[in-house]
């Protein structure tokens, strides 16, 4: 890592801490909350555009390949922390329940009252201002309040990015160069900062060219109604269905969605042909057991339970081969050193959270549940690309099989507040931190061997995480208290605010306390089955060639509910080019389903970055 990469990179850390909190929390966009992370690639677009600029006129100043690679992973690794959906939820989870202008339900004082005063704030007048506005945060009183808290909270995140950071470490070598998987989602930002290729590729520039029509053509119509609009985002036609037994349809969005569209071009037919059938199959499955009166059962057909016991079910193998992998032999030491610091670092975590409440093997079965989760979506990402991955996680395995009283009254508030960052694993860092080994392993040759180039690419990209972590967990925490202290979490300029709280503390932790108090057999036999299942068709896909289900189908028919319109038409029009042209014609086609992707996403962030400016609404691309 160079120092021009860290100081073109540093600034814009900041600046993107800044925008993502007002295209999240202020303006309800999703943007983190996909395969891509959308404002990193919406600066990458500009900052490889301005380089090329700079290398023509001088070109001595201009950033070489790895470091604008640098740049890229610095702000992955920030956005992932600055993610409405992991910063700032914490933020509102640990004062939600102290705030007294908030709605209370019975037993949520007696609750809040068993976390640590270390972890949360319940100073009244922080509390207030938090979340009414309108006040000034860089005061000596405000500061002496969240101190405590946010230095907690900070060390929790820093050690948890370096254990995943270990982890990836372990994985990645072997997925590279064992495994060759291709990395579908890091060849776009590969390309971007590979040199001046993607700037030739006219077939990109009309999948750019057409992305960009559609974007501005709705954002248009935002501000003047009568320019006509392209239906693209999520609409819900469950309201379609009004009679049983297809009222159990609760929830049915359509979606066009232009660049998961294009990621889906990327995926391999299969994946995308099981992840639709495993979907409707779950529709399918609510009908049926409306028809049979099944429906009255809570939370039939347990779907949640279906996706836990497969993510559960595809951790085992790659359990088993990077354990393979550890005592390969070759780089012995390296690879020892990583899994003591591995250990030590779940210790570390494993002991934060015991400090605070929560029993040792509860604490444990979290932090290795968080590291396991995060594997298996790396490895989704590494082998198939998949656009979206909101896999369940351990807190909702654990509530759904042995119940709150079996985890324990006393640290249900504690998981409730992890949980409330951890549930979504889009933001997960480890996948990331995968794909930067990834990243540098193509744009940094190293003759000296394997093993030396394993050795290159963690110190590489160990520096860049450390420097994004120790920069953007402080930087994100105070940035966005200075700007909620002055829009306010409960107040309507915030889209995302106070009811993140009341999510995590008026629903996950009610329904811990009641519905799902006591184990349920069924929800573990359930979680069982699934997993026998994607186990069985583990095996069917290594005995029959050309086998049509993929297991990791089962564990993403959730993520796909929202999106499925879109991965349907980049599957089927992959489909039709693979047909019709070959493979051939698939590799000609890439780069206009590469240039969809970053179209866009360029000119849908556009629009948002212009929004914040005027102050106005504009067009939300991604919802």
């Amino acid at each position: 890592m160079t120092w021009r990469a860290a100081a073109v990179g540093v600034p814009l850390m900041l600046l993107n801490v800044v925008l993502v909190f007002y295209a999240e929390p202020v303006r309800g966009g999703q943007f983190s909350n996909s395969g891509v992370f959308a404002p990193v690639l919406f600066l990458l677009f500009w900052l490889t555009a301005g380089n090329a600029l700079v290398r023509r006129r001088a070109p001595r100043w201009a950033l070489a390949p790895s470091e604008l690679a640098t740049v890229y992973v610095l702000l992955c690794v920030q956005t992932g922390i600055s993610s409405g959906r992991l910063a700032f939820w914490i933020l509102c989870a640990i004062t939600y329940p102290f705030y007294s202008g908030t709605p209370t339900h019975a037993g949520l004082a007696e609750h809040a009252a068993r976390l640590p005063g270390w972890l949360v704030v319940r100073d009244p007048d922080a509390l207030r201002a938090f979340h009414a506005g309108g006040r000034e945060f860089f005061q000596a009183h405000q500061f002496a309040v969240w101190a405590g808290p946010i230095l907690s909270w900070s060390l929790f995140l820093l050690v948890l990015g370096l254990v995943s950071l270990v982890a990836a470490a372990l994985c990645a070598p072997g997925w590279m160069r064992r495994e060759r998987l291709t990395f579908p989602v890091v060849e776009l930002p590969l390309q971007m900062v590979a040199g001046e290729g993607l700037r030739r590729e006219r077939v990109l520039w009309w999948g750019f060219g057409l992305a960009a029509a559609l974007n501005l053509l709705n954002g248009l119509h935002v501000w003047v109604p009568a320019v006509p609009d392209i239906p693209l985002r999520r609409t819900n036609l469950a309201p379609l269905f009004v009679s049983r037994p297809w009222s159990a349809i609760r929830e049915f969005n359509l979606s066009w969605y232009p660049f998961i569209a294009g990621l889906s071009f990327l995926m391999p037919l299969d994946l995308s042909f099981s992840t639709l059938f495993f979907y409707f199959g779950s529709l399918g499955q609510r009908v049926a057991g409306s028809s049979l009166g099944l429906d009255q059962i809570p939370r039939f057909p347990y779907v949640s339970e279906q996706g836990s016991g497969a993510v559960l079910a595809l951790s085992i193998p790659l359990l088993l081969a990077g354990w393979k992998e550890t005592r390969a032999p070759g780089d012995d030491a390296r690879h020892a050193v990583l899994c003591g610091l591995l250990l030590g670092g779940v210790l570390l975590l494993t002991g934060f959270l015991a400090a605070a409440g929560l029993s040792w093997w509860v604490a444990g079965c979290l932090v290795l549940g968080y590291l396991l989760v995060g594997v298996v979506v790396a490895r989704i990402r590494a082998q198939l690309g998949f656009p979206n991955h909101m896999v369940p996680n351990t807190a909702t395995l654990l509530t759904q099989t042995i119940g709150g009283e079996g985890l324990g009254q006393s640290g249900l508030p504690l998981i409730a507040v992890v949980d409330s960052f951890t549930k979504y694993s889009s933001n997960h860092l480890l996948p990331h931190q995968v794909e930067a080994f990834r990243l540098f392993g193509r744009l940094i040759p190293c003759p000296g061997g394997a093993s030396r180039g394993d050795r290159t690419a963690l110190r590489t990209v160990a520096s860049i995480v450390l420097l994004a972590l120790v920069i953007s967990i402080p930087a994100t925490f105070i940035i966005h208290l200075a700007l909620t202290y002055q829009l306010g979490a409960g107040t309507a300029k915030m889209r995302w605010g106070t009811h993140l709280g009341q999510y995590t503390w008026d629903q996950d932790l009610t329904r811990w306390s009641a519905e799902l108090r006591a184990p349920s057999l069924i929800s573990t036999g359930v979680v069982g089955f699934s997993a026998a299942l994607v186990l069985f068709l583990t095996v069917l896909r290594n005995r029959i060639p050309g086998f049509p289900l993929h297991p990791v189908g089962l564990a993403l028919c959730e993520p796909v509910h929202d999106v499925w319109g879109a991965v349907l038409v980049g599957a089927v029009l992959k489909a039709v080019v693979l047909r019709y042209a070959g493979l051939r014609g698939y590799r000609t086609a890439l780069p206009f389903f590469l240039g969809v992707i970053l179209g866009d996403i360029v000119t849908g962030m556009a629009w948002v970055v212009v929004g914040i400016l005027l102050d106005t609404p504009t067009y939300v691309f991604f919802l």
